[in-house]
């Protein structure tokens, strides 16, 4: 038997093992491989601050699952979520050890939360501090290895140095830059920069179960819990990823998580509209389909209900609105200009301003998504930070002109959205 060991921010996880060989990925956090058919014996979660967490000691906490799926019900990690989806079947530690292994499988590994406290949004304990993902491959990956997925086909991508000088000519970055949160845990804000915004988005960001009560199953020191909080933190790193103040290094993070969350959606998920919880999957997974140069990925736009912001945006007649979802047009209290309108909207414009900048937006297949938000700029709507507004200040108006898109329906539209002639 081997140990893999795991610097986890908050002490060590040790993983007792039989594989031939075993490591870390270099382009990410959290991703670790053994190689060969294995067996794992142990996990142990070493605490920085004394003691230790022994998967399996604790019923129903520090889980893991094996090859985890999309769902609402299947959930194997603290069954402290037990009124939100817990299942002991898809718990491989509650299976009891070993735990066997083949290539091209994917064990993801939890470190519960204890005690159960609020954190990032004040209103919700989250039983999960960490995850990580340990991948069973063939042969050890490259140094410029993506992970797989942690679901769907473990397909493996590889950077290279092409792939960011092939992305369009970076826009330039605002003279100020403005503010952003800096940090994961909390709200201390202050200047955005590459090192800090791919540091936000760099640990497992853990997403596959697709209705609102997945925000339970974010580990809070990997990834923010709530919907509009998380694809905040990814926005303000797309944008900086368009400009000429990014790294190989944020652009290699905005590609891993749109790998995972095509990995989702590739295994049955998907994120459609629910209040803030489901915003800004779309626009990673299609960022990280023009850095691979992978069509697949970039037209996921083509996959009808799949996505939040698709059902959010729609048309009546000629024009672009918003409304909470399919069917609740009416709803006055979350349309009318407040709530789930704003927090969705503000969010969006640094997404849509990416996806114009990549030539994209024939792709996205949903054009009152971006008429919606030029009609919001033009009664002087912003995003939801200084930074992201400075961006979209700068380059909104030229870029979505380019486009062609409207402002309203007609005959040079690139899409008819139904209903309009």
């Amino acid at each position: 038997m081997a140990n893999l060991d795991y610097d986890t921010g908050n002490g060590t996880t040790r993983i007792v093992h039989d594989a031939s060989a075993s490591g870390t990925y270099s382009l990410t956090e959290d991703r670790l491989y053994l190689v060969g058919a294995c067996e794992i014996s142990s996990i142990v979660h070493q605490l920085g601050g004394g003691g230790e967490r022994i998967a399996g000691s604790t019923a129903g906490e520090d889980g893991a699952m094996l090859n985890p799926t999309p769902g609402a019900t299947n959930r194997g990690y603290d069954d402290r979520s037990s009124s939100y989806g817990y299942n002991s079947a898809n718990d491989a530690v509650a299976g009891g050890f070993p735990i066997s292994m083949s290539p091209g499988d994917v064990l993801v590994i939890s470190e519960s939360a204890d005690p159960l406290v609020s954190h990032n949004s004040g209103i919700v304990n989250i039983p999960l501090r960490r995850a990580i993902a340990v991948h069973c491959v063939a042969s050890a990956p490259g140094a410029n290895d993506f992970a797989p997925p942690y679901c769907g086909t473990k397909t493996t991508h590889t950077w290279t140095a092409s792939m960011l000088s092939g992305l369009p000519t970076a826009l330039t970055a605002p003279s100020p830059l403005g503010t952003v949160r800096t940090v994961v845990i909390g709200t201390t804000t202050g200047a955005p920069s590459a090192a800090n915004l791919s540091a936000k988005i760099a640990k497992l960001q853990l997403d596959h179960f697709n209705i609102w009560t997945g925000r339970y199953m974010h580990p809070y020191a990997n990834m923010r819990d709530y919907g509009r909080d998380l694809a905040q933190d990814w926005t303000d790193a797309l944008v900086m990823a368009c400009t000429d103040d990014r790294t190989a290094e944020l652009v290699q993070h905005v590609t891993q998580i749109g790998i995972d969350l095509y990995g989702v959606l590739e295994a049955g998920g998907g994120w459609g509209a629910d209040g803030g919880h489901n915003l800004g999957r779309k626009a990673m997974i299609m960022f990280a389909g023009k850095v691979l140069g992978n069509t697949t990925m970039q037209q996921v736009g083509f996959q009808i209900g799949k996505f939040q912001e698709d059902a959010q945006a729609y048309y009546d007649g000629t024009t672009a609105k918003w409304r909470i979802g399919v069917g609740r047009e009416d709803n006055s209290t979350h349309d009318s200009g407040g709530g789930y309108q704003a927090m969705n909207r503000t969010t969006w414009m640094g997404q849509a301003l990416a996806m114009l900048h990549l030539g994209l937006d024939d792709e996205w297949n949903h054009n009152a998504y971006f008429e919606y938000l030029d009609d919001q700029r033009t009664v002087g709507v912003g995003a939801h930070n200084s930074y992201v507004e400075n961006v979209m200040d700068d380059n909104w108006a030229t870029l979505y002109a380019a486009a062609g898109i409207g402002p309203a329906p007609s005959a040079t539209i690139k899409y008819t959205p139904p209903g309009v002639s």
